[in-house]
């Protein structure tokens, strides 16, 4: 475990999550009512926000925790990783839900949400925490074997 590129994993990858809010502006403008307006904006740059403080305080207490049991392990696959990140987003939303009086397809659509993004953020704590560190090593490694 690299402690650079876990710090770099740490700060970087809960703007992976913007994604999902560029997927909802483009989705707005070809379903109805456009958030391109001034409400609009303001309501996505909370969300945002909001997005970007959950998937940073989630990477934070439960990635870099697991992080650290995974590179004990040995595990550096990007799919133990993803499946990780998986398993604690949508914890975290059943957590949320539990005894909520939201409708059932609004839950739904939470946990799509939810997977999609732990998904997202984790495979890029992975990209920038793991592959990298494995590139760098690879090729200490083929040096290593010139000399």
């Amino acid at each position: 475990m690299n402690i650079k590129h876990t710090l770099t994993a740490v700060f970087l990858s809960p703007l992976a999550s913007l994604l999902l809010v560029i997927v909802m502006v483009v989705d707005s403008l070809f379903r109805g009512p456009s958030l391109l307006s001034l409400d609009g904006l303001i309501v996505i740059l909370m969300f945002a926000f909001g997005i970007v403080a959950v998937s940073f305080v989630l990477v934070l207490f439960f990635g870099v925790p697991l992080h650290f049991l995974l590179s004990k392990l040995n595990i550096g696959n990007w799919w133990a990783y993803a499946l990780t990140g998986l398993v604690v987003a949508i914890s975290f939303q059943f957590i949320q839900l539990t005894d909520s009086i939201m409708p059932a397809q609004l839950q739904q659509t939470g946990y799509g949400f939810y997977a999609v993004g732990g998904f997202v953020v984790s495979l890029a704590f992975w990209f920038c925490a793991v592959k990298s560190h494995n590139n760098n090593r690879q090729g200490d490694a083929k040096d290593a074997r010139l000399l």
